[in-house]
Parts: structure tokens; C-alpha cells; sequence
């Protein structure tokens, strides 16, 4: 098992929005696992966001859970 926590900031304008989480493997030999609209939500205002990607300044960090199987 393996748990994800992530702060970010929000500057995105209202719309829904989707996350895509991905593990690649370390000798580049392709994608391990990856989870297509693993979440989403909606950002709620006044003005209606145009369309786009964004990349976001965050913080992230993970923890392996010891004795997990693999």
C-alpha cells in the first residue's frame, strides 16, 4: 500500500477538473500502474474558467507501508 498527500494551492478558474496519477518503472521501461480520472472536482465561483492545462506549484509526499506485499 502506498499513500499520496499533496498541497496545492488552488489557482484555477471554476470548472470540473480531473486528476490522472501515474508510476513509471525506474529503468524507463514503461508505466507500472497508472489510474485515469483517478479524482475529480469542481471548482465553484463567479466567472467560468477558459479552457486549458495548468501546471500547479505544490508540495507532495508518499509513504510505503512496511511489510506491504509487493
Amino acid at each position: 500500500r502506498a499513500e499520496f498527500r499533496s498541497d496545492i494551492e488552488n489557482l484555477l478558474t471554476p470548472g470540473r477538473y480531473f486528476v490522472h496519477a501515474g508510476v513509471n518503472r525506474v529503468d524507463g521501461s514503461g508505466v507500472a500502474l497508472y489510474a485515469h480520472n483517478a479524482l475529480d472536482f469542481v471548482v465553484y465561483g463567479r466567472e467560468p474558467g477558459s479552457r486549458g492545462l495548468v501546471n500547479l506549484p505544490f508540495e507532495a509526499s508518499a509513504t510505503i507501508e512496511s511489510g506491504a506485499r509487493r
